[in-house]
């Protein structure tokens, strides 16, 4: 009896003991992000540059886990925290949308009426045969084929024109598809819907946000007028360059309002997730969130897609919700899985770092995915680091479909270099590289060989074979000489070269296109990308270049 009571009483402190040691759902998931992200984090803080972030997760409508790296302020030593405010560039689109679609359930405007019965005054140009009735609705999904920026209060502008100034400029500029056909993102677009808002509630934009938008959710530390933010909490923006120098951004606010000036934090940001987990409450109906959650203009199938404001695609083979936001010396994202009640915010205070953002989104929501359903989902690479004179046995020009890229060996890395944003390189094994870049994250490039030499790369299932570049392939007309040099402002400086003899312009510091000539001096952006099919158009006075209209707003030369 002594035994058993003994064995009884052992068992009893096996099963306190095992209890005692027990940890929840939440803590199992803190617990690996702690283990496997903050070294990547801080890792690749030092890597890219990065003065500073905050991140939060959001499960099962908490906070459970929040953090902020490095610094708001670098010079002045001042740490980031998750209360760190940011500018979240476009991530202000959802907000928009979600106002807009307020004001629609009330019954004081129709998403799909012609906009000319809200704003008569802007009046497009037509080269279509068919008529061409731009909606709402058009306007917040970004189809209604008119131009990335406006005239005036374009992202280039630092005059900080008022929504109406902004908005009313647009009149008598060019479609560049008909509405409704085709995806071309607008920050003008959602800058009119915005302007519909405040001439219809007849009340200040920001002012509406905040009153009816903001506060309900309890973002009251957050809004679209720099005037309502803490400057104690305000982190300070850092641009940079593709050679890597690093400046204080410019901060002024832009004309389109509702596209691109909200401050927030990554706290803040989380109430609006749980607004996403609850359906739209406490501001919409469920039906109306669902309506703005579906890809509009759906294409048979498709999963990937703008819905009312929202972006729409896939993570881990799960249904996602959100947006990203790049501005002056910052870059954020926000994305929402519903299905399992998870939602992340990345927020940092470096330009053009949105590739790292989704980089750090995937692998967060990864873990915690891994750990809710026990799928094997992340696999964080290890990385191979080659000599020198290894990397460059893959450098050189390879052609496939559409325009050719370029790999290139630089300071102990490849540099995958298509027209659009080159992206650094990260070794996996023989052959096969990832890009790992404040630009972009997670495309595989796998080299092919011919016996030792290598004969072409594979990249999203498109063949590119490696091909000898030819000096001569490299001429231009003299004609196109005169237009070379640098545009812009100080601040946001474009470029124009020549590369692969076709002239080619470096636009917001890091996008890369190769013009179509049309002409004379008129050239058009190729069919992707930013400025997807605008005109650009160089201008003389006398015998010398002294602007360039890309769309509607001007560059001029520089000495």
């Amino acid at each position: 009896m002594k035994r058993l009571k003994f064995f009884v009483g052992l068992l009893t402190l096996l099963v306190l003991f095992s209890f005692s040691f027990s940890i929840t759902e939440e803590e199992a998931i803190v617990q690996r992000l702690e283990k496997e992200i903050v070294p990547l984090i801080n890792k690749d803080r030092v890597r890219f540059n990065i003065p500073g972030l905050s991140v939060a997760l959001v499960s099962g409508g908490k906070i459970i886990w929040k953090k902020g790296f490095g610094y708001r302020d670098r010079e002045e030593n001042l740490a980031a925290t998750p209360e760190t405010i940011y500018r979240v560039g476009s991530i202000s689109k959802l907000f928009n949308a979600v106002a807009i679609m307020r004001e629609s359930e009330k019954g004081r405007f129709n998403l799909d009426v012609p906009l000319e019965k809200y704003c008569p005054q802007i009046k497009f140009k037509n080269k279509f045969t068919e008529p061409a009735e731009i909606s709402l609705r058009h306007l917040i999904t970004h189809r209604a084929g008119i131009l990335r920026e406006s005239p005036v209060g374009h992202y280039f502008d630092d005059s900080e024109p008022s929504l109406k100034a902004t908005a009313e400029s647009m009149k008598g500029t060019p479609l560049i598809y008909p509405p409704g056909t085709r995806t071309k993102y607008s920050n003008i677009g959602v800058g009119i819907s915005g302007y519909v808002l405040e001439k219809v509630s007849q009340i200040d934009y920001c002012r509406y946000l905040k009153k009816f938008v903001l506060n309900p959710l309890g973002m009251k530390a957050s809004s679209f007028s720099l005037k309502d933010i803490s400057q104690e909490k305000l982190a300070k923006g850092y641009m940079r360059d593709l050679a890597g120098q690093q400046w204080e951004a410019p901060h002024f606010r832009f004309g389109y309002i509702p596209a691109a000036n909200l401050y927030s934090s990554v706290i803040e940001l989380s109430k609006f997730v749980n607004f996403i987990l609850n359906e739209g409450q406490p501001l919409l109906s469920k039906k109306a969130f669902q309506e703005m959650v579906k890809i509009q203009f759906n294409r048979q199938g498709a999963s990937v897609g703008f819905g009312l404001g929202f972006h729409i695609s896939k993570i881990h083979g799960y249904r996602t919700i959100g947006h990203n936001g790049a501005v002056y010396g910052f870059s954020s994202n926000l994305l929402v899985i519903p299905e399992e009640k998870l939602g992340v915010v990345v927020c940092n205070n470096l330009d053009g770092a949105n590739g790292f953002n989704y980089k750090l989104v995937n692998y967060i929501l990864g873990i915690a995915l891994e750990v809710k359903t026990g799928q094997k989902l992340v696999e964080i690479p290890k990385i191979k680091v080659l000599p020198e004179e290894e990397l460059k046995n893959y450098e050189g020009k390879y052609k496939g479909p559409g325009e050719p890229v370029w790999i290139v060996a630089k300071e102990g890395h490849l540099v995958y270099q298509p027209y659009g944003a080159a992206r650094e390189l990260d070794c996996l094994g023989q052959d096969v590289f990832i890009t790992d870049d404040l630009l972009g994250y997670g495309e595989k490039i796998v080299f092919k060989r011919q016996g030792k030499a290598i004969e072409g790369l594979e990249i999203n299932g498109n063949f590119y074979r490696k091909v000898e570049v030819k000096e001569e392939k490299n001429k231009f007309p003299t004609e196109w000489r005169e237009l070379l040099g640098e545009y812009g402002p100080d601040f946001n400086i474009m470029k124009v070269y020549v590369k692969d003899g076709r002239i080619t312009v470096l636009i917001e510091w890091f996008y890369e296109y190769p013009l179509l000539p049309e002409g004379g001096l008129k050239f058009k952006f190729p069919d992707y990308g930013l400025y997807m099919g605008e005109e650009v158009l160089f201008r003389k006075e006398g015998e010398r270049v002294k602007d360039v209209l890309i769309g509607a707003v001007c560059f001029k030369k520089r000495d």
